[in-house]
């Protein structure tokens, strides 16, 4: 459906009332498969929500403090690394997160 939406060309850097983006939520989520539907449609991968955040940065907090912690939340972190987010000092996540943050830093 997420991928109907965006062929029928939902703009995918629309922000909610938090400014967050759909692919924040995804991450946000852990969510590998709509990171994966997002990415080639060029979201804004560094666009920051109200609590500052980018996607890979709340990628990282919602690994920590989420709802949904078994989700492939290192998976998600490679894809939107490899989709061109930046990898800041500042962020950290999940043990398992921060593998993937260390080996693109």
């Amino acid at each position: 459906q997420l991928a109907l939406i965006l062929y029928m060309g939902i703009y995918v850097n629309a922000q909610d009332h938090e400014r967050m983006t759909a692919i924040q939520w995804a991450g946000l989520h852990g969510d590998s498969v709509g990171i994966g539907v997002l990415l080639p449609y060029g979201p804004n991968l560094e666009l920051q929500n109200v609590y500052g955040g980018t996607a890979l940065s709340t990628l990282c907090y919602g690994s920590v403090n989420g709802w949904y912690r078994e989700h492939d939340y290192a998976g998600a972190a490679e894809l939107l690394i490899a989709g061109g987010a930046v990898v800041l000092d500042r962020i950290a996540g999940t043990p398992a997160v921060n593998k993937v943050l260390a080996r693109h830093r």
